[in-house]
């Protein structure tokens, strides 16, 4: 596995070096996030671990960077000192996979990335109806219409399709995307309000509905009467 990490403590960076090499890592090294930025757009990587606080750009702006501009997917792991529940929702609107807060121990960090790497073995293409999501790119298709959706409307609409046609419920839905902490409900209610406003917009035979005291699910819209 390819890993770019990006760590400005370098006895914590060797030890992760290290550890990661000896499980069939390549591991390229950034001390600061002008020099991750360098190294992200050279070459994609199978796997990115990003502290927050560093020199010269921060852990949040190289996330950003790496889901926005370069539209990468592969999974990133947040290994920070910061742990209050803003920074890793933040994180985790941002595009990260997981938020790992120091002290952390290796063995944790690498049964963290084997079951990302699980999650990550999904098809390029998935489809519903008229619907076709390239999870690689983040781009859904209706017709010869397409759009290139922000990380948690993706997140959302990939796991209502790996669904269909039953629905999934809400509380799993919320720790599948922002983890274990658990925010309020307005996040998920703005973010599902607008993944339905851009499935209108591309003319999708389907949208999502809400299952009372359950989740959501998609369904086939309804006829005009």
């Amino acid at each position: 596995m390819r890993t770019l990490l990006v760590e400005d403590d370098n006895d914590i960076a060797g030890n992760m070096i290290d550890y990661l090499e000896a499980r069939q890592h390549v591991v390229d090294y950034a001390y600061d996030g002008a020099e991750g930025e360098r190294l992200a757009r050279h070459a994609p990587y199978d796997l990115y671990l990003l502290d927050i606080n560093l020199p010269r750009q921060s852990g949040f702006d190289l996330c950003s960077l790496i889901r926005e501009e370069l539209g990468i997917h592969a999974p990133i792991i947040f290994t920070t000192a910061r742990g209050e529940l803003s920074d890793k929702l933040r994180g985790f609107e941002l595009g990260a996979w997981d938020y790992l807060v120091k002290p952390f121990s290796l063995a944790e960090l690498s049964a963290r990335i084997a079951a990302l790497s699980l999650r990550d073995a999904q098809p390029d293409d998935l489809a519903v109806g008229d619907m076709s999501l390239n999870t690689r790119g983040r781009l859904l298709r209706v017709g010869d219409r397409e759009q290139r959706l922000p990380n948690i409307a993706f997140q959302l609409l990939v796991r209502l399709m790996k669904t269909h046609p039953d629905g999934i419920g809400r509380d799993h839905l919320v720790r599948e995307i922002w983890g274990s902490e658990e925010p309020d409900s307005s996040p998920l209610r703005s973010h599902i309000s607008d993944l339905r406003k851009r499935l209108r917009e591309l003319g999708s035979d389907h949208e999502i509905q809400a299952i009372k005291g359950f989740g959501f699910c998609l369904l086939p819209v309804a006829p005009a009467r």
